[in-house]
Formats: C-alpha cells, sequence, structure tokens
C-alpha cells in the first residue's frame, strides 16, 4: 500500500509541476499515465485534470474501497526551465528500469526556488 501511495503521489506531483507551469491537461494526462504505467500501475487506475487540481484514482482490488488523492495547483506560471526539469525527469524515468529508486534526488526540480503548494 505504501509503494501504491508514493507512485500515485509522483504522478500528482508530476502532473501538479506540468499543469502549474503551463502544459494542457492532456499533455499532463497523458505523462502521469505512461509514469503510473511504467511503474506498475497498468489497469483501474483514473486521472482527471481540471484548470486548478489533477486527482488520480486507483482500485487495487474490487472488494476494497478506491483510493483517491488530489492534488491542488495554487497558481499557473509559466516556467520553462520547471517545465524542462519535469520533461527530463520522466524522459529519466521511463528509460530506468521500474525496480530504480524514484523519485531521484533533486525531486521536485523547482524545490530549490520554491516549494509546490500543499508543501508546507
Amino acid at each position: 500500500m505504501k509503494e501504491l501511495n508514493l507512485t500515485i503521489d509522483l504522478c500528482l506531483r508530476i502532473g501538479e509541476m506540468l499543469l502549474s507551469n503551463g502544459a494542457g491537461a492532456a499533455d499532463v494526462t497523458a505523462t502521469m499515465r505512461a509514469v503510473a504505467q511504467h511503474l506498475g500501475l497498468r489497469r483501474h487506475s483514473d486521472i482527471d485534470v481540471t484548470f486548478t487540481q489533477v486527482s488520480m484514482s486507483y482500485q487495487y482490488d474490487a472488494a476494497e474501497p478506491t483510493l483517491v488523492m488530489i492534488r491542488q495547483v495554487a497558481q499557473r506560471t509559466i516556467d520553462y526551465d520547471d517545465l524542462t526539469n519535469v520533461d527530463h525527469l520522466v524522459r529519466d524515468l521511463l528509460a530506468a528500469s521500474s525496480t530504480s529508486t524514484w523519485p531521484a534526488p533533486g525531486w521536485p526540480p523547482s524545490s530549490r526556488s520554491r516549494r509546490p503548494p500543499g508543501d508546507g
């Protein structure tokens, strides 16, 4: 269950960074889905992206309740450095084996400049 929470949290943080830096909802959804599938969430996941939030749900067992996690996007400013850093991180993640340790050191990419909304 802990790995499931961490996987969904990583997908949501990636989605939040992309959406808050100007990426479109379709791109955010596709990126989150690619990361989730790479990390083992191949079926039964649902991703929803609106102008102000990203959410992801996953039902790992039909007899158990669905896990739903949501992250709010507090501000929307275009930062091409952040978008580039997230893109590189996602490419590295998808190129790595699923047994690698993620998130990588330095995540989130903008942690040196500002904290993502909801982190403190």
